[in-house]
């Protein structure tokens, strides 16, 4: 069951391309590249590199599901440290406009990641970030509708929206 709205297909579509051996092997580089990323952005920011790599290697345990698994976390992680400038957070570029659309776009795969990004509202109330938001929602749709229609599966939008809402509905009935 994929549990990640429509929109967060493209992010995976690679994955479908390769055989399973290959694609976790590419998600596992993948990882350790968001992870290289993400410490070198720290570091850049500057925390100690002495802090963030023992940080890191104490919490091998967390990372290794995510090699293994699948896990999107590092992705989130990366995307965040990526459209963050310590310069000037709350600049209005186009290219920062941009970055903090991906952001949103990419924290919006799970609901309690969307919820994060309320600390930094302020960044998505100029229009050139809601437009960018616009833009991408409605691009990465049409991207997923290409490419179901390439393939010639049948399904569309609203059905993809209503398979998705049962499957993200799914885990609540084990709480």
């Amino acid at each position: 069951v994929f549990k990640y709205p429509p929109w967060i297909l493209p992010y995976f579509f690679i994955f479908g391309w390769i055989d399973e051996i290959k694609a976790r092997t590419v998600w596992a580089f993948i990882e350790l590249g968001l992870l290289f990323y993400s410490n070198l952005k720290l570091i850049r920011l500057g925390i100690s590199s002495k802090v963030v790599l023992m940080v890191t290697a104490l919490f091998w345990f967390i990372w290794l599901p995510h090699f293994r698994d699948g896990q999107f976390t590092l992705c989130l992680l990366a995307t965040a440290l990526w459209s963050y400038s310590n310069k000037n957070s709350l600049n209005n570029t186009s290219s920062s406009s941009f970055r903090w659309a991906v952001t949103a776009i990419t924290f919006s795969s799970k609901l309690f990641s969307l919820i994060s990004l309320l600390g930094v509202y302020r960044h998505y109330l100029k229009p050139r970030t809601l437009a960018w938001i616009l833009l991408l929602f409605v691009g990465l749709q049409l991207w997923v509708l290409l490419e179901f229609r390439w393939h010639e599966n049948p399904i569309f939008l609203k059905e993809l929206w209503n398979q998705w809402i049962l499957a993200a509905k799914s885990g609540n009935y084990e709480l």
